[in-house]
């Protein structure tokens, strides 16, 4: 339904843009969050479609990826991983490190993640700037991230998040 505005926008005004907030987590993969990293490692891949897809049409399909914003999933996820824990020895026995490791890094998103108005801005700046970045990181941890996986090796970057748990 929006396609067809999108492309009058496009061909009356010679602007129309698509923003997707994605997360470093597309970038990266690491113990216990498979569920949430193949969602954004997906939605990489579906802005790369749609921004050669509607090229054509003069739409931008642009990306913005987040390091740790500090909302209400790190409470979830944290609810989550104590929800598994609980009174079963061998989910504790098997993933308990993980688990905790988990827990240690939603604590710290939480407590150091920066306010929803940082990314909130990064979009701003997308849907006006005249020549947008089609990928933007927000966030130190998140340039991190992101530089780290464009210069080290696989097998590198694999240690270190196996080294998460």
């Amino acid at each position: 339904m929006l396609l067809p505005a999108l492309r009058r926008s496009a061909e009356t005004l010679g602007d129309a843009r698509i923003v997707m907030v994605g997360s470093v987590a597309g970038r990266i993969s690491g113990p216990i969050l498979g569920a949430y990293a193949a969602a954004k490692h997906g939605l990489v891949g579906l802005t790369g479609s749609l921004r050669a897809e509607l090229a054509p049409s003069g739409i931008a399909v642009l990306l913005v990826e987040p390091g740790a914003i500090a909302t209400p999933i790190w409470d979830r996820g944290q609810a989550t991983g104590d929800e598994l824990r609980g009174d079963r020895p061998e989910v504790r026995e098997r993933y308990g490190r993980q688990l905790d490791a988990a827990a240690t890094m939603a604590a710290r998103g939480s407590a150091r993640g920066l306010p929803p108005a940082a990314p909130a801005r990064v979009i701003a700046d997308l849907l006006t700037d005249a020549r947008p970045k089609p990928r933007r990181t927000v966030g130190r941890d998140g340039l991190v991230v992101a530089g780290l996986t464009r210069l080290l090796p696989f097998r590198a970057v694999y240690r270190m998040t196996r080294g998460q748990a």
